[in-house]
């Protein structure tokens, strides 16, 4: 009997009754077995976090049930997929998921399985909340997890399985420092070519796509087989993993080999300690460089134990504790996805849902204000049709936001590119010609670069991984407008302000103290990384199109701006950000007029005369008022009477909260002037208070003589 054969029995049994979190260590063959083990009885769905697993484990139980992949088996990933109405088990990744239990096509499935819960993904939280809110039965498989606290959350039963592990012999390749990228591919060319101790194949854990694909450069010499495996490969590129060869090999993969897949003839892995995972700021997603936790540390190192004893060299010291398990993603990432795709799906209370781990009120809190800005709200905090199109949108908020603005303001032609090109999950440019005419990027501005990194067919300085990746996401956004035709406007104006309205905090100016610039919108400063080609000798404002951010915890970490456009201050004020100050007002021959200032991030960008603006009627009224130019035969009365209110408020022992002329500007305020000719349907009596009564008078008078 197989590992994972020895629970079939009570699994059969218990899932009928209850709920049932299932784990078991990589290898013990639950991820085959226990779907086909359900699916002969029951219509299954199970959530896969990742393409590349959700695609081969769909292939590969299609074919141990001897069926075509797309009838009983199938599987729906994004811009892929093969199955039909019937089909018995069904494959998908979260948004998939998502997208079905908002528009309710989770009803005929009568199990939900959700796969490496362990890594307790943003949206593997969200729907296990939901099913549980709809009373669907769920089983959860993990590698490793608190299984008895999961188990209680979901009023189930946990079973786990044992497997049969081989001895891994843990090195550390370095003495001092903790998971670094420093010299990270010389380090690990430096082990591959001193590893002589088996000629069985490598399995190399790097953090992203862009090292694999530069270490793959850097190993070249070695003369192996090198093979990349990371989640935006193809599935017939992924599947060369699985296939022999004449040469030893080197898997050079993400942290999609950790769990979700089983790779032949390894018994040696190479741990870099690295990963990059997103994080979001403003609704906006940035992937960033963070050491890994120690279980998933031991889970990479357990990939060298499957077929005998193995070795894992870390490259990191013994002497750096690393975090024992990483947080869910509910815990470390902004909530704007959370919120939004909750609300999409009926659900738009967070507190009604029975999350495992309740996101904190002040996030949720947060990513409701921004999406409020966004207009994904309406006034009574129901998803509005905006909201609802942001949603549908293949990308996250913010672009989604950005996209809905350029429809109305007729800019997609130039703004459908720029969106691929920010989706990009990699370096796009390579580097900097010494001709600035070569230079794609040229004319002070990033935004233009982006662009044509994507229009223009063969464009210099940009990587074709992630060009290609680019024009997959230009493809997908073309089907939503497919009348649009991609192009570089002749007037980048239009767009920046389609920008500016869309991400209104978007906008930073530069504050310059001696030779060290940086950039703020009223927030945590930022500064620009030498990837832009912006002169900030010449810029005094940009609109941020990409941030970047380094270090290896909350406090250490830094944002870099890698991508902008410069625009001219005055546009800041022509886009009406930030906030109107009065400088001075006059009245004469019955016209008002106001020197007016806006200010933003501490900026002065703008001075004008012109009729007060509505915001600040109120204090230009006061101001007149209170300096005699406007009404000057009631002011000694009004002063007169403020002082009778307060020494009466005075003697009841109510606090004085106001001065005279806090008084006026709030009655003024409180008349809600709409134009400058307001003021003159006004009366200066109108800011007279009543006056006290006469008992109340006599009494201030002896009190106050």
């Amino acid at each position: 009997m197989s590992t994972i054969q020895s629970i079939q029995s009570a699994l059969l049994n218990q899932i009928q009754k209850q709920n049932i979190v299932v784990t078991a260590p990589t290898g013990a063959g639950k991820s085959p077995e226990i779907p086909r083990w359900l699916c002969q009885r029951h219509p299954v769905l199970r959530i896969e976090p990742r393409r590349i697993a959700a695609k081969s484990l769909a292939t590969r139980i299609a074919s141990l049930e001897n069926t075509p992949l797309g009838h009983n088996v199938g599987y729906a990933v994004r811009d892929d997929q093969q199955y039909r109405e019937q089909t018995k088990l069904l494959i998908v990744t979260p948004g998939i998921a998502i997208r079905m239990m908002q528009a309710d096509q989770l009803s005929r499935f009568s199990i939900i399985i959700f796969d490496e819960f362990h890594e307790r993904k943003l949206e593997l939280d969200l729907l296990l909340a939901m099913c549980l809110a709809q009373q669907k039965r769920v089983l959860l498989l993990s590698a490793t997890v608190a299984a008895k606290r999961l188990a209680a959350s979901v009023d189930g039963v946990h079973i786990h399985a044992q497997a049969r592990e081989y001895p891994v012999d843990v090195r550390y390749e370095d003495t001092r420092n903790p998971p670094t990228e420093r010299d990270l591919l010389p380090r690990l060319s430096g082990i591959l070519s001193t590893l002589t101790e088996t000629d069985a194949d490598v399995l190399v854990f790097l953090p992203g796509k862009r090292e694999i694909e530069d270490a793959q450069r850097a190993l070249a010499h070695l003369h192996w087989d090198i093979l990349p495996l990371h989640g935006s490969l193809k599935l017939q590129q992924q599947s060369r993993i699985y296939e022999s060869s004449t040469r030893r090999r080197i898997i050079l993969s993400t942290n999609v080999a950790e769990t979700a897949l089983t790779i032949p003839n390894i018994q040696t892995v190479i741990d870099s300690g690295l990963e990059r995972r997103t994080c979001y700021h403003r609704g906006r997603a940035y992937l960033s460089l963070f050491p890994i936790a120690t279980d998933s540390a031991d889970q990479r190192a357990g990939r060298a134990g499957r077929l005998g004893p193995g070795i894992a060299i870390r490259m990191w010291s013994p002497q750096h504790t690393l975090l024992p398990y990483k947080p869910p993603e509910i815990y470390r990432e902004a909530l704007e996805p959370l919120v939004l795709a909750a609300a999409a799906c009926g659900y738009p209370q967070l507190s009604k849902l029975p999350f495992i781990d309740p996101p904190h009120a002040y996030a949720v809190k947060e990513a409701r204000e921004y999406l409020q800005l966004l207009r994904a709200f309406d006034e009574e905090g129901r998803l509005s049709h905006r909201g609802k199109r942001i949603f549908q949108l293949p990308l996250d908020s913010a672009l989604g936001r950005l996209l809905i603005e350029a429809e109305q303001q007729n800019v997609l032609d130039g703004i459908l590119p720029l969106c691929a090109a920010l989706s990009i999950r990699r370096r796009v440019f390579s580097h900097r010609p010494k001709d600035p005419d070569l230079d794609i990027r040229s004319e002070n501005c990033d935004l233009k670069g982006l662009i044509r990194a994507i229009i223009e067919t063969h464009p210099k300085q940009v990587y074709p991984e992630a060009k290609r990746e680019g024009l997959e996401h230009l493809r997908r956004l073309q089907r939503t407008w497919p009348q649009i035709t991609p192009r570089l406007p002749k007037n980048v104006g239009d767009i920046a302000m389609c920008i500016m309205r869309a991400w209104p905090d978007s906008v930073h100016v530069a504050r310059r103290r001696g030779k060290r610039i940086a950039w703020s919108n009223g927030g945590t400063e930022k500064e620009l990384s030498p990837h832009s080609v912006i002169d900030t000798e010449k810029t005094d404002a940009i609109i941020v199109l990409a941030i970047h951010t380094k270090g290896r915890d909350q406090r250490s970490r830094k944002a870099f701006i890698t991508a902008a456009t410069p625009i001219p201050v005055n546009w800041i004020a022509k886009a009406k950000l930030g906030r109107s100050k009065l400088r001075s007002v006059t009245l004469e021959n019955g016209e008002m007029k106001a020197v007016v200032e806006r200010h933003y991030a501490g900026k002065l960008v703008e001075t004008r005369l012109c009729p007060p603006p509505q915001e600040l009627l109120a204090k230009c009224a006061a101001e007149l008022f209170l300096s005699g130019r406007w009404e000057r035969a009631f002011l000694s009365l009004a002063k007169e009477r403020y002082r009778y209110k307060t020494m009466a408020d005075a003697l009841s022992g109510i606090p004085v909260r106001q001065t005279f002329e806090e008084n006026i500007l709030r009655q003024l305020e409180d008349m809600e002037l709409e134009s400058p000719e307001d003021l003159f349907l006004l009366s200066g009596e109108d800011l007279v208070l009543p006056a006290v009564d006469i008992l109340t008078k006599d009494k201030i008078d002896r009190e106050f003589p």
